[in-house]
């Protein structure tokens, strides 16, 4: 009896594996396919978008340099005294509000320029690693289908 059960759990077992294999279709991926993937997972790559990102907050911190600051502190103290004829409590209180707003600052408009140059030089290198990476899967391709080739020649 368990025997059947067992030879009726494999044989469902295998049907739905042929099943299934029936509808998983080998697919062939593509130069742009392979390049999606290689950018989603190359190091280098990932290291230059970060660089991009980093590059971005640049800007605005060397545009805020020119804003106005604007600083409150507030402090509130109380006092015992214990002198040999009284004793005396007391509180006190003391608030302030300080803005500054730069007149002139001397590397201002440098400190702005930088910022761009920066963002742009970031840019660059995300560029040049993306096309690095699209050269180096392009030729290993083109190598792996010379060894097919060659594969085929030598058969």
């Amino acid at each position: 009896m368990y025997a059947i059960c067992g030879c009726f759990r494999f044989l469902a077992l295998l049907a739905g594996l042929l099943g299934a294999s029936f509808e998983i279709h080998a697919q062939r991926l593509t130069l742009v396919d392979l390049y999606k993937i290689s950018l989603a997972h190359d190091p280098t790559v990932k290291a230059a978008r970060a660089f991009e990102v980093a590059a971005t907050e640049k800007l605005p911190q060397a545009k805020s340099q020119g804003l106005p600051q604007v600083v409150i502190t507030a402090d509130r103290f109380s006092n015992h005294l214990q002198m040999a004829p009284r004793q005396d409590s007391y509180g006190s209180a003391n608030s302030n509000l300080q803005i500054r707003q730069p007149v002139f600052k001397a590397g201002f408009d440098a400190s702005i320029e930088q910022a761009e140059h920066v963002y742009a030089e970031a840019k660059a290198l995300r560029e040049s690693a993306e096309q690095a990476l699209l050269s180096k899967l392009g030729s290993a391709l083109f190598e792996h289908f010379m060894a097919l080739q060659q594969r085929d020649f030598v058969l």
